[in-house]
């Protein structure tokens, strides 16, 4: 069966009020690792079937960014993992 993460990550304590450049990291990381990954203004959803190795990614894009210079992050995840129907990421947006 199909879960989703959501995740947010937010660069604390940088010296500029941009963040584009931590957050194309961290994606890219996730996208590397995970085969569908998608982004809108405000988080990431990741489609899987196997929650263990998604959140292991996501573990190592968080890990990037100290690589990158950080000294802190705020990492917001929620997981949605339904057992009684299967639906991939297009099916649970369809009708909006």
């Amino acid at each position: 069966m199909k879960k989703f993460i959501e995740v947010s990550i937010i660069p604390l304590g940088t010296k500029d009020t941009g963040l584009r450049k931590y957050v194309k990291e961290f994606i890219k990381v996730l996208r590397e690792k995970n085969e569908r990954v998608y982004v809108n203004a405000m988080s990431t959803v990741i489609e899987t079937e196997n929650l263990r190795s998604s959140l292991n990614s996501i573990l190592e894009a968080h890990e990037k960014m100290f690589q990158l210079g950080l000294r802190r992050v705020l990492l917001e995840i929620r997981i949605d993992d339904r057992r009684d129907k299967v639906q991939n990421y297009n099916d649970r947006i369809k009708d909006l």
